[in-house]
């Protein structure tokens, strides 16, 4: 498999103070069900609030897992054995809220993400690089102008309104980390296609 680089990372830059934003915001959440707790009558208000603590968690384990791939990806090996079939969709969701904070613009997206097996490659390249390639094509052109589509065969397409440039240079590291990746680039549109083994295989519509 391949190593992680050291060198700086587009993405862990785009996606690091979201994260911790969002693990803040998760904080205070749970550090206020806390404080239910400690009032008189907090048993019967913490029970109502139950399932905030389990959402509550649930985020938390999300953003852990993105911060341990995004720290993977920067060089330290912080995934290790840890595996997520909803790696794709973490990463995706959490690139797609960062570009629509730091462009103004809202990204256009239909379908959703392949779930991963656990055996593709090391766990983290394959959510990196479809998040990276959508921070990639927002730098480009602002976050403005693209839309993005799911396949059910787990590929994705990425359109833009009009032609604008991508640099093939930018691509390079997402083939180099990601042996393997299929990358089509055209005027307008762009394609990251994955290999059939490392998704897992999707129930028929």
């Amino acid at each position: 498999m391949t190593a992680p680089k050291t060198s700086s990372d587009p993405l862990v830059a785009r996606l690091l103070p979201l994260v911790v934003h969002e693990v803040n915001n998760t904080t205070q959440l749970l550090v206020g069900l806390k404080a239910m707790l400690e009032i008189p009558g907090g048993d019967e208000l913490f029970a109502a609030r139950a399932n905030d603590l389990a959402q509550s968690s649930t985020r938390m384990g999300d953003l852990g897992l993105a911060m341990a791939m995004l720290a993977t990806a920067a060089g330290a090996d912080m995934l290790m054995a840890r595996r997520d079939p909803r790696a794709v969709e973490i990463l995706w969701s959490l690139a797609i809220k960062a570009v629509a904070r730091d462009t103004g613009s809202e990204v256009q997206v239909s379908g959703a993400p392949p779930r991963t097996r656990p055996d593709a490659l090391d766990g983290w390249q394959v959510a990196w690089s479809a998040a990276s390639l959508l921070v990639i094509c927002a730098g480009a052109s602002d976050g403005s102008g693209w839309s993005w589509s799911w396949r059910a065969d787990g590929s994705l397409v990425g359109r833009s309104d009009s032609p604008t440039g991508i640099d093939p240079s930018l691509l390079m590291p997402l083939r180099e980390r990601t042996p393997g990746l299929g990358l089509q680039l055209a005027s307008g549109s762009i394609e990251w296609i994955p290999r059939p083994e490392w998704l897992e295989s999707r129930d028929p519509d």
